[in-house]
């Protein structure tokens, strides 16, 4: 799969409440809510199906994406 750029909304724990993959060359603004944070990353595409599923979560500290066992 391919490495795509990826803006994830998580929560202070790193749970994922939302991912935004915007088409090539758009102009997005990603916005969270109270206690919400957005990260911007670089992806494996195939990471994002278990973003959505709650497989993986974001390290808040580190600002990047693990398993739960991390």
């Amino acid at each position: 799969m391919a490495t795509v750029r990826a803006s994830i909304v998580h929560d202070i724990s790193g749970r994922v409440v939302s991912v935004a993959r915007p088409a090539k060359d758009a102009k997005v603004k990603v916005l969270s809510g109270p206690g919400q944070s957005v990260l911007e990353i670089d992806i494996e595409e195939d990471a994002i199906h278990e973003l959505i599923n709650g497989k993986l979560r974001i390290d808040t500290e580190r600002k990047k994406v693990v398993s739960y066992d991390q």
